[in-house]
């Protein structure tokens, strides 16, 4: 893998962190375009307009890009957009078929939000996001990791769940764990 800006790492899983303009390799990007077309999940995350590779490449060079890993698999990734540091953030989120019901995806999740909430790091004291209504596995994923559905609605495509963690909740996430 590319050198990266910060490896989080907990009992079994890993992510690697990129920001924008660091030299994530082609080949990364590459495999983890194919295996989401692959396993028929581009439609279900990628629903807002990203249909080609190139596409692709363009929001992972800017974004800030946190590839999971456990061992040398890699589970999935988070992507985070309109990143404003101690303020907020928007983050999306994609994890292949193998680690469905393994735990991973919620470490990965809590790695995530620890690592954009820390006040020594980004500080975001918001995170929201967009799922499409239809996919409920990701959004009771997400509510477990603290995020709140705070509204609904219809871009023109699809229907979009609108979720939000703040930083009262994800502080009080913290403390109960």
């Amino acid at each position: 893998m590319a050198s990266c800006l910060l490896d989080k790492v907990t009992q079994q899983t890993t992510i690697h962190v990129w920001l924008n303009r660091d030299a994530l390799s082609d080949s990364v990007l590459s495999s983890l375009w194919e295996r989401m077309n692959r396993e028929g999940l581009k439609d279900l995350v990628m629903y807002d307009g990203c249909d080609t590779f190139v596409d692709f490449v363009q929001i992972a060079l800017a974004s800030l890009l946190l590839v999971c890993r456990r061992g040398e698999e890699i589970l999935g990734f988070i992507w985070v957009t309109d990143l404003i540091p101690d303020v907020r953030a928007e983050a999306h989120f994609c994890f292949f078929k193998q680690a469905w019901g393994t735990g991973a995806p919620g470490e990965a999740g809590r790695l995530a939000i620890d690592f954009l909430t820390d006040p020594e790091g980004f500080g975001v004291k918001v995170i929201h996001g967009k799922i499409l209504d239809s996919n409920k596995t990701a959004l009771e994923a997400v509510l477990r990791l603290g995020f709140e559905v705070v509204g609904h609605y219809y871009d023109g495509k699809n229907d979009l769940a609108l979720v939000e963690l703040s930083g009262r909740r994800s502080s009080k996430l913290k403390a109960e764990s």
